[in-house]
């Protein structure tokens, strides 16, 4: 009965050996999955830790870039306070200037004005022709300028078209002298005009008669010379005031060769016309409007 009794605690301890056995078996399975699983954690773990410092370095660099980017803001902003503060110079300066510029401008219109009045609203410059080589009609050609001043410095003592006509033929033998820059001096030879033509047109001897201009031109005179006496005057139609200049005189004394001339050797005109639109040009770049009208008549 003991050993019975024995082996069945025996075959007991057996079965419980086997299922521990198998117990362990299980354990050591689930301790090999946990190992596994533990090492993949821990690569996992290791690769977090290499982004964690990737990430790190990114930050810094960042940080670093974005401290970059402030003090180049800063920069910026302390460049841009500078340009505004030069902006506002240079504004104030342009005020200053164009305050100045104002002054000068009713200054410089004042001096016209005194400058105008002081030659005159109203000027007159006698143009003697050159003589004409070869020309027989030469000389009444380079007198007619003088015979017409003559004409109209008498007319109201000689009104007859009759006697203006005998004048003229009178002063076809003249020769002129330019004692002055403003004085043309008429010499005719004695008898130039018959007795009945003095007694009929009572006239100053002719032997000597001296007529004064504001200017006086010579037959050597130049187109530049005479637009100088008058180029002064080109700034004052920008500036409102109404300027006429005009050739007075017999066919054949010049007039168109005065007021336009050819084109190797401008008149008047043309000289005027350049002027006009190289000052309304610095003009328009003072930032002022500037509008021209031309037109032009032929009589």
């Amino acid at each position: 009965a003991t050993a019975a009794a024995l082996r069945r605690e025996l075959d007991g301890r057996g079965a419980e050996l086997a299922r521990l056995g198998v117990e362990l078996a299980e354990e050591r399975r689930h301790a090999s999955k946990l190992h596994g699983a533990l090492a993949d954690r821990d690569e996992r773990l290791a690769s977090l830790g290499r982004e964690a410092e990737q990430l790190h370095l990114d930050l810094a660099a960042e940080a670093s870039r974005a401290a970059a980017l402030r003090d180049g803001l800063a920069e910026r902003d302390s460049r841009y306070r500078g340009l505004e503060e030069e902006l506002r110079l240079a504004k104030s300066s342009t005020a200053t200037a164009l305050r100045r510029f104002d002054s000068e401008q009713a200054a410089r219109r004042q001096l016209d004005r005194k400058l105008r009045d002081l030659k005159g609203n109203v000027r007159v410059f006698c143009r003697v022709r050159p003589l004409v080589a070869g020309n027989p009609q030469a000389l009444p050609l380079a007198s007619s300028f003088a015979d017409v001043a003559l004409a109209s410095a008498t007319r109201a003592a000689h009104r007859s078209s009759g006697g203006s006509a005998r004048w003229q033929a009178a002063a076809a033998g003249a020769t002129f002298s330019f004692p002055d820059a403003r004085t043309v001096q008429l010499r005719s030879p004695p008898g130039a005009l018959s007795e009945a033509d003095s007694l009929s047109a009572p006239a100053p001897a002719f032997e000597s008669s001296s007529f004064e201009y504001d200017a006086v031109f010579g037959p050597t005179s130049t187109q530049a010379e005479l637009y100088a006496q008058v180029h002064e005057l080109v700034p004052s139609v920008l500036d409102g005031f109404d300027v006429c200049i005009f050739a007075y005189g017999a066919t054949g004394s010049g007039k168109t060769f005065t007021m336009t001339g050819p084109v190797a050797d401008r008149g008047l005109n043309p000289r005027a016309l350049q002027d006009i639109l190289a000052h309304a040009e610095r003009r328009r770049g003072e930032e002022e409007s500037v509008e021209l009208r031309v037109s032009m008549l032929e009589i």
